[in-house]
């Protein structure tokens, strides 16, 4: 499934997308995208070949709530995870759980966001 596929890395910190691009690695992923804005991020996916996005909610330009929404709206299939350290903003909006795929708080383990992102990208 995701074989070549593109991971689009919306976050602001840029320790965190490290350590989350290692995370990946060790799922056999390689081939990484990132930014921290909202716009950049819809502009990037314009340009095709994503298997799955990770969004964090506080992004340096935009909103991360935006950006899912928009994201699945213009690509409906693709996988698109939460990664936040404020999952209580997002169970205040329940009609907003059916835009994401899945949450994931942070700060997590590394076994977490393997065993969590890997069920999404590999199934």
């Amino acid at each position: 499934m995701m074989q070549g596929k593109k991971v689009l890395i919306l976050e602001d910190a840029i320790f965190v997308r490290e350590m989350e691009k290692k995370f990946l690695r060790g799922l056999g992923l390689s081939v990484f995208v990132e930014t921290n804005s909202e716009t950049d991020a819809l502009e990037l996916l314009t340009h095709g070949g994503f298997g799955l996005a990770i969004v964090d909610l506080n992004i340096a330009e935009g909103s991360g709530e935006s950006a899912i929404g928009k994201i699945r709206g213009q690509y409906p299939t693709l996988p698109i995870a939460v990664v936040t350290s404020f999952p209580d903003r997002l169970k205040k909006n329940e009609p907003y759980h059916a835009q994401y795929d899945i949450v994931l708080p942070k700060p997590f383990s590394e076994a977490e966001f393997r065993n969590r992102i890997g069920a999404l990208v590999h199934g």
